[in-house]
């Protein structure tokens, strides 16, 4: 089977995982907190999140990798508006993000990071309304890789 794969061998190769890699979907929704609220949901789950970042974390149980982040919203922000979704890990925000912004969109996806997570790191996804927005509801996943 060769060597087994790195963070760098995965964000690199041009090909999404080795064979002997695990992945699996995961992803939840949920009401938006308001507008500029940040609004906290478990990475598995969702339905109504909380402003507090530690009553909504997804304790992982064994390592791997977070990728694909995509992140959908029920209507666009409007005019000048946005709703952003990142991948917070132990409290600290993750360069895994998607941003929707506008009058038209209602889908963002970061096909570009990957996110390292170790056994016991605690993974959550923020929601974060512009003042203005008019966006109530999101959807979001990605994709887990278990070497």
């Amino acid at each position: 089977m060769g060597k087994r794969p790195t963070l760098t061998d995965i964000t690199t190769s041009g090909t999404e995982t080795p064979l002997d890699m695990s992945k699996q979907i995961v992803g939840g929704g949920g009401n938006v907190g308001g507008a500029a609220v940040n609004t906290y949901y478990p990475l598995n789950g969702g339905n109504n999140g909380s402003t507090t970042i530690n009553l909504n974390s997804l304790n992982c149980p064994i390592a791997g990798f977070i990728s694909k982040l995509t992140f959908s919203s029920d209507l666009p922000p409007g005019a000048g508006e946005t709703v952003t979704a990142t991948l917070y890990k132990n409290g600290v925000a993750t360069a895994l993000t998607c941003q929707i912004a506008g009058a038209v969109d209602t889908f963002a996806t970061d096909g570009i990071n990957t996110i390292m997570f170790t056994a016991t790191d605690l993974l959550t996804i923020q929601v974060l309304n512009s003042i203005l927005s008019n966006v109530t509801r999101t959807n979001w996943g990605a994709l887990l890789i278990f070497p």
